[in-house]
C-alpha cells in the first residue's frame, strides 16, 4: 500500500492521481535492470487444501511464498493476486511439487469497473470483485503478474492492483 501512497501527492482525488502517475510513468522510457528472480518458501504446514489429484506424501506445503518484488501469503492480507492472463484470485495454499512451486487457487466469477472519475477504474487496476468459484485451480507461481490488495466495501472486494 506505501506504494499507493506515494502515487498520491494531495489528500484530493486519489484515484485521478494513481492514473496520473501511471500515465508519467507509461510516458518516461525506463529501462529496468532484469533481475533474477528469487523465490523463498516460508512456514511449512499441513492443513491442506490440496488438489484431488495431489497426495500429502507428494507435495510440501508452506503458508508463505517470498518473490524479489512481492508476498505472496495464505492469510488475508497477502493472499489475492492477479493472473497474467487478468484473472483475479484468492491463494488457498502454496505447494512445492517435485520442487517446482505451485498455487492451488480459486478465481473470482464476477470482476467489474468499481466506478468511473473521468477514467473507469479498471484502467486503474482497482475492481469490484464478487464470488469465488468452488474448484480450486493448480497454476505455476511464473503465471502471477501483480499482487492485490483487498478492500472490504458493503457487498464486495475491490481488488487494487
Amino acid at each position: 500500500m506505501r506504494f499507493y501512497r506515494e502515487m498520491c501527492r494531495e489528500p484530493g482525488s486519489p484515484l485521478v492521481q494513481i492514473s496520473n502517475r501511471n500515465e508519467e510513468r507509461e510516458q518516461c522510457d525506463i529501462t529496468r535492470n532484469v533481475r533474477v528472480q528469487q523465490l523463498e518458501l516460508k512456514k511449512k504446514h499441513c492443513k491442506g487444501p490440496l488438489p484431488n489429484n495431489v497426495h500429502t506424501g507428494e507435495c510440501q506445503q508452506y503458508q508463505s511464498l517470498e518473490m524479489s518484488e512481492m508476498k505472496i501469503g495464505l492469510n488475508l492480507r497477502d493472499n489475492c493476486i492477479m493472473l497474467k492472463n487478468w484473472n483475479i484470485c484468492c491463494v488457498e495454499n502454496i505447494l512445492s511439487i517435485t520442487g517446482k512451486i505451485r498455487l492451488l487457487l480459486r478465481n473470482f466469477l464476477n470482476k467489474a469497473d468499481f466506478c468511473d472519475v473521468g477514467v473507469p477504474s479498471f484502467k486503474l487496476g482497482i475492481y469490484k470483485c464478487s464470488g469465488l468459484e468452488k474448484k480450486c485451480e493448480l497454476v505455476p507461481v511464473k503465471e502471477v503478474a501483480h499482487k492485490c490488495f483487498e478492500c472490504l466495501s458493503a457487498d464486495c472486494l475491490l481488488q487494487i492492483m
